[in-house]
């Protein structure tokens, strides 16, 4: 799931960096500014960053804090962009954004929710399944 995330996130973010009107024209918005898409694309390229590293982890303990970041991150995100696309006119093509981000806020909630009830069993002691 961290490789996944950090491939996806990484080339998103490179997009939204170099070419931010790439994904905007494609989905019919038109955009004035794109320092805000530059932004995002840095952001998403430190979390990629994070995730590749948690992906070398062997332990949940040393990647806890970035599951509870990217749980709030996605999970934000996918329920910001769809207020947009209900209630503010963005392209439906968003709902695109809204499936990527909400399965990963989905397979992150279930990853934390698995570990931190494993997090006091000594037997487990949070080691990461592969």
């Amino acid at each position: 799931m961290f490789l996944l995330n950090a491939l996806i996130g990484g080339l998103v973010g490179v997009q939204h960096l170099l070419a931010p009107r790439l994904w905007t024209d494609l989905a019919g918005m038109q955009i004035v500014e794109t320092v805000t898409w530059r932004v995002i694309g840095a952001a998403l390229i430190g979390f990629a960053v994070g995730s590749w590293l948690a992906a070398q982890e062997e332990t949940y303990n040393r990647v806890r804090t970035l599951v509870v970041m990217q749980v709030i991150w996605t999970t934000v995100a996918a329920a910001t962009i769809a207020w947009g696309i209900l209630f503010e006119g963005i392209p439906p093509l968003e709902w695109l954004n809204v499936a990527v981000l909400g399965a990963f806020g989905l397979a992150f909630a279930r990853y934390l929710v698995r570990y931190e009830v494993a997090r006091d069993d000594e037997t487990t002691a949070g080691h990461l399944s592969r």
